[in-house]
């Protein structure tokens, strides 16, 4: 039995393949081995997709800190966004190298994406509180509170659908 952690075995075959060397027109003899696996998603969804989204939405708790306090905020956001850097490295080692755009690839690109909005989002509200427009500053944070955290779930939710439409 073949045992590989987050990947269930499927299907085994192994049969012998004889070639013919074009260049030297020698036969040589070939066993061709297959496997048909199946990865169990628990691995990725509790390794990568749940510590990930906490990072993400840990980070958003600026939105809930003094608007005056800009520099810790920001402090905050740049931590999370090289949290996320950092467990990127970790969680590839961990994935099989494959050439094509994955669920996974997506997920973390939404992660940086939100990540970005919040940096970006926290700027603009520095401005409005550098010209006084602290009616406009308020209402601003309050519906970053809310937006933010709400299209990094809806993101991910399109990305869903649109890899098992598929």
């Amino acid at each position: 039995p073949v045992h590989v952690a987050g990947w269930e075995l499927r299907g085994l075959s192994a049969e012998p393949h004889i070639e013919l060397d074009d260049n030297s027109d020698a036969q040589f003899t070939q066993l061709i081995v297959t496997l048909e696996m199946k990865r169990q998603p628990g691995f990725v969804i509790w390794f990568i997709i749940v510590p990930l989204s906490m990072i993400v939405l840990l980070s958003n708790a600026v939105f809930w800190i003094n608007r005056e306090l800009m520099g810790s905020r920001l402090d905050i956001l740049f931590i999370g966004l090289l949290t996320i850097v950092a467990y990127q490295s970790l969680a590839v080692a961990s994935l099989p190298s494959v050439s094509y755009f994955t669920l996974i690839n997506g997920f973390v690109y939404v992660g940086y994406i939100t990540m970005a909005a919040s940096i970006v989002s926290n700027i603009w509200l520095d401005n409005l509180n550098r010209r006084q427009a602290e009616a406009a500053a308020e209402r601003f944070n309050q519906l970053c509170r809310w937006a933010i955290p709400t299209g990094f779930f809806s993101l991910n939710l399109i990305l869903v659908f649109f890899f098992h439409s598929f």
